[in-house]
């Protein structure tokens, strides 16, 4: 191998690399889409309405956002026909946090504690490391506006605390989401 065909391998992978991170967009827009259903539906139908059947938004966008990141995720490896290292990376991150979630909501539910300033904050962790391994500045941002809005959450009334939810979901990832997918947009544009 020559040194022009290494240079060409390396630029390889940091186009994939880049590729890799642009396809998370999908991602944060669809969490950031349901997660801010399940927070208005929680604050209108458990709030306003009175009935407590409004906290199975929660659990079925749990659901559906899971299934259909399963689904995007093996559509896209088998596409792409490889896994950048990245991919692993984020792979392990936010099934690391779901994991956690989990656990943290069960724990949450059985104790009848609230679980939005415990997730506001949990959720800031791997957006954070995410805006690191990106060096995605909106998704550093809305880290901060997760850490933020979690502390806030525990001096706020807890009727409202699902509006708080919504709206740093709305800053944290659909926001970053659709910044992210703009510039997948841009790149794929430039390299056409």
């Amino acid at each position: 191998m020559n040194e022009q065909e290494s240079i060409q391998i390396i630029k390889d992978m940091m186009m994939k690399a880049k590729a890799s991170h642009h396809r998370n967009s999908y991602y944060f827009i669809i969490w950031g889409v349901g997660l801010i259903i399940a927070g208005l539906t929680e604050f209108l139908v458990v709030n306003q309405m009175g009935n407590p059947m409004g906290y199975l938004g929660w659990m079925v966008v749990g659901i559906v956002g899971g299934i259909l990141s399963g689904v995007f995720s093996a559509k896209e490896s088998k596409r792409l026909g490889y896994e950048a290292f990245m991919d692993k990376v984020y792979a392990y991150t936010w099934g690391g946090f779901g994991a956690s979630l989990v656990l943290l909501l069960i724990g949450s539910v059985i104790n009848q504690i609230n679980p939005i300033p415990l997730v506001l904050i949990a959720t800031a962790i791997p957006t954070f490391v995410s805006s690191g391994i990106t060096r995605f500045k909106p998704l550093l941002f809305g880290a901060f506006v997760f850490w933020i809005a979690g502390f806030a959450s525990f001096f706020i009334p807890v009727t409202y605390n699902s509006l708080v939810f919504c709206g740093a979901v709305f800053l944290g990832y659909l926001l970053p989401g659709i910044l992210l997918r703009n510039n997948e947009i841009k790149a794929h544009v430039q390299s056409a």
